[in-house]
């Protein structure tokens, strides 16, 4: 642009100059335009033929943005595909691995379950064997592993109800030596009804503590009729009545038949058949005190 800008200033420095020169130098000055004529001619043609060039390349850099916009699509998808296809296959390894797995539970499972069992058993686990062989009769019934399972399950079982029999025995046995330790009541029965229907206590004991002396017993008892419920008081309303006696009583001594004692009109109701002992708080002469639990009520009579 600028070349072409150049020889049209001087064509026009040209002509003006023409009117104060020569015919020799207007000559070579027409010369000069002629020319400057073609140069500007070949400029203008060159400059048409850029323009056409790029015109030609904005073309190409528009079809080559397409042509990459096409290709970023097409890699897109085929990305997409891929993920597809691995999402695809995992699925289906995730489905092979859960046939396999059944297949190896339903060929060696009954096996494996029962193993794991005997292991139990030898380890003497019982709990553990009861409820793996649980488990396995849920699955496999009536199998042959399972009817060992349950053979085993029953032995453990059993020997768990042995342990416990034996641990309450024991238990038991060391409530009564507690109690036995402390007390003895030889005698709690109940009077018959008298005219105003009024029902006594008779209530011996002795005191079995090797060195302490009580001060008070305490003795509850609850009142029932002739088919086991239990009985109020017609007149006071109560049902339980609690027997008081005073000592001291050293060790080996208490009340029996021959001291006379007893507890008259405990009760009015005409309905009461028997008692039933329901608590035992003993106080020593040394500030102490003692109450039987309902476990150890059992063992106070005896």
């Amino acid at each position: 642009m600028k070349k072409i800008i150049s020889l049209c200033l001087a064509v026009g420095i040209l002509l003006c100059l023409t009117g104060c020169v020569s015919q020799k130098e207007a000559d070579a000055l027409s010369d000069r335009i002629t020319a400057l004529e073609a140069q500007l001619s070949s400029a203008q043609k060159e400059l048409s033929d850029a323009k056409k060039e790029l015109t030609n390349a904005k073309d190409q850099i528009q079809q080559l943005q397409q042509d990459k916009n096409g290709l970023n699509a097409e890699l897109a998808e085929k990305e997409q595909t891929i993920v597809d296809m691995q999402l695809t296959v995992e699925s289906l390894q995730t489905q092979l691995d859960s046939a396999l797995a059944e297949v190896d539970e339903l060929k060696n499972g009954p096996d494996r379950a029962l193993a794991a069992i005997r292991t139990a058993y030898e380890a003497k686990n019982w709990k553990e064997v009861i409820s793996l062989a649980n488990a396995l009769h849920a699955k496999y019934p009536g199998m042959n592993q399972d009817q060992e399972a349950q053979e085993l399950a029953a032995s453990a079982q059993k020997t768990l109800d042995d342990e416990k029999a034996k641990a309450e025995a024991e238990a038991a046995k060391t409530l009564e030596e507690k109690v036995h330790g402390l007390i003895r009541i030889t005698k709690l029965s109940c009077s018959r009804p008298n005219s105003a229907g009024g029902v006594g206590i008779d209530l011996h004991f002795v005191n079995m503590h090797p060195e302490k002396t009580i001060k008070y017993l305490e003795v509850s008892v609850y009142p029932y009729n002739a088919v086991g419920d239990m009985m109020d008081c017609d007149i006071r309303g109560y049902s339980r009545y609690t027997c008081e006696a005073t000592g001291p009583y050293a060790p080996g001594q208490g009340i029996n038949a021959y001291t006379g004692w007893w507890w008259p009109n405990a009760w009015y109701n005409w309905n009461i058949s028997y008692i039933e002992l329901s608590g035992v708080r003993i106080r020593y002469t040394d500030g102490t005190s003692v109450s039987l639990s309902s476990k150890e009520l059992p063992y106070a009579i005896w």
